[in-house]
């Protein structure tokens, strides 16, 4: 299921560059439902009406006789939670697969490059289903990644870097199913990483992956995007990609010191702290219900 920026892309891309080869080890990542695309995710599961999911799930499982695997992926089925499509999508689940023969997967990413990386994926199209015309309104206070998280956190009802909280949301939606979190932070993984961990799960040989990854912003292109959406409504900002190039070039010196810039896009002090004492308090619990080590995904700076 993801979570999102937690390595579902690369695994996406992984199973669907080899999907012929996995498909006669017994693993079908099927083409139905499946964009053509990109990174090749179920994310068009999102646009099918719930009355029509388990027709699309069972096209899936037709794609399969004999399998002993079928993998489905789209993380933006928990990034919406706990709205979205996935309240209608376990109920399908059930019906054409049965609960107990359904896993969930779930990697997590450390929280200080999770926070840092969901909020500039936020200034880049969306994120964790917060409602970017009110978070970028003219009255609202300045933009930033703590405000992000508060905001964040009053969609989901949980912090986004509250890990109990993300493995509840999953368990309440998808109740009766199998919900596995795994660390994705490469001191918790045997080698091979992200990749060789999902490749065993799946009882797959590991091959040679392709290195891709998404295309990462300057700290001044996202400051861009921030400062451009606090300037303009969300359908002038559509047209974005030479609008920004005029602000990252005429208008810097509206952003702020250079200490506010920091502050905008990566966890600070307060926030750190915060992070330091959910560690604290879920560490125990996380180390029993993580199937992998925890150790590398709770490191934090000092």
């Amino acid at each position: 299921m993801g979570l999102p920026k937690c390595g579902s892309s690369s695994i996406q891309a992984y199973l669907a560059d080899h999907d012929l080869a996995h498909a006669c080890a017994g693993v079908v990542y099927p083409s139905a439902g499946r964009s053509p695309h990109g990174y090749r995710s179920h994310r068009p599961l999102q646009q099918v009406p719930p009355d029509a999911l388990a027709g699309q799930l069972e096209q899936m499982a037709a794609q399969a006789p004999g399998a002993r695997a079928i993998v489905i992926s789209c993380e933006s089925w928990a990034d919406m939670l706990p709205g979205g499509i996935a309240p209608a999508l376990a109920p399908a689940l059930d019906q054409v697969f049965g609960a107990r023969q359904v896993t969930v997967l779930a990697w997590f990413r450390n929280p200080v490059s999770f926070l840092e990386s969901a909020y500039a994926q936020f200034l880049l199209g969306g994120l964790l289903n917060v409602p970017k015309p009110a978070f970028f309104a003219p009255d609202a206070p300045a933009p930033g990644l703590d405000r992000f998280v508060t905001a964040a956190t009053q969609v989901k009802g949980f912090a986004p870097y509250d890990y109990p909280g993300w493995i509840g949301a999953l368990e309440h939606v998808f109740a009766g199913m199998r919900i596995v979190p795994r660390s994705m932070a490469r001191a918790d993984l045997p080698q091979g990483g992200l990749i060789g961990d999902a490749c065993r799960v799946l009882g797959l040989p590991v091959r040679d992956a392709d290195p891709r990854h998404n295309t990462r912003r300057s700290a001044t292109s996202l400051l861009a995007l921030q400062y451009a959406q606090t300037q303009m409504p969300p359908r002038a900002f559509a047209s974005r990609p030479k609008l920004v190039q005029q602000f990252e070039l005429s208008t810097a010196a509206t952003w702020g010191p250079q200490d506010q810039r920091h502050r905008d896009l990566h966890v600070g002090r307060d926030l750190l702290a915060r992070l330091k004492a959910q560690i604290t308090q879920d560490r125990s619990a996380l180390e029993r219900r993580f199937a992998t080590p925890v150790e590398g995904l709770l490191r934090l700076p000092e």
